[in-house]
């Protein structure tokens, strides 16, 4: 083997040594896209990645905690794509209903990642990683309700109104996917967007009687 082969293979055994856990997670992502994380398997994902079966078990213990961390991937995500959706509101309030309506169309886009994310058997293990990225995906609308309310984030107040938001866009979101809504793609997608302008026409009404 020459000296330039030597040092190839360094880099690249550093690269993976290094990278093996994201690269599994991008991975399971991209397995989700089609498919269930039901038929997710590791030695499936070490193959796509070039590593051993075995290598996979450096990174995830089980296959559960292996989904926990793709869980808490797809919360960082749905995190990333609010954050940059709300930049173009010009009002907290608007900035509420795009930060929901983003969730639902995170929902419709990663239908098996969303369903993972509150899969109740990895909810109920109470994983700290997953805890941790759902929660703080959480803490980002319960300070936007509390701008909108002029409140503390500590208030009752909030918990009450971020609980109400989040029911609304979840139960939205599954009642969407279930194909419950309407029967069509389009209307289902208009009746969202009314039902959204609605709950947060009646919150911008309440917060101007409030001021």
């Amino acid at each position: 083997m020459s000296l330039k082969q030597s040092e190839n293979l360094s880099q690249k055994s550093n690269y993976h040594h290094g990278n093996v856990r994201e690269e599994l997670l991008n991975a399971g992502l991209v397995h989700l896209e089609n498919n269930d994380a039901e038929s997710l398997s590791f030695r499936e994902m070490a193959r796509q990645i070039g590593v051993s079966a075995n290598a996979v078990y450096r990174h995830f213990e089980s296959k559960d905690s292996f989904l926990a961390a793709l869980a808490a991937k797809g919360f960082q995500l749905l995190q990333e794509e609010q954050n940059q959706a709300i930049q173009m509101a010009d009002s907290q309030i608007q900035a509420l209903k795009i930060f929901g309506l983003t969730y639902i169309d995170f929902a419709k886009n990663h239908r098996n990642l969303f369903a993972l994310m509150f899969n109740p058997d990895l909810q109920k293990n109470e994983i700290p990683e997953l805890k941790e990225a759902a929660d703080s995906t959480y803490a980002r609308l319960q300070s936007l309700t509390a701008s909108i309310l002029g409140v503390s984030e500590n208030d009752t107040q909030v918990e009450v109104l971020a609980m109400l938001c989040c029911s609304l866009v979840h139960g939205l979101s599954h009642l969407l996917l279930e194909g419950r809504l309407a029967e069509s793609e389009e209307k289902a997608n208009n009746l969202v967007l009314l039902i959204m302008n609605y709950a947060t026409g009646l919150l911008a009404s309440s917060a101007e009687i409030k001021s």
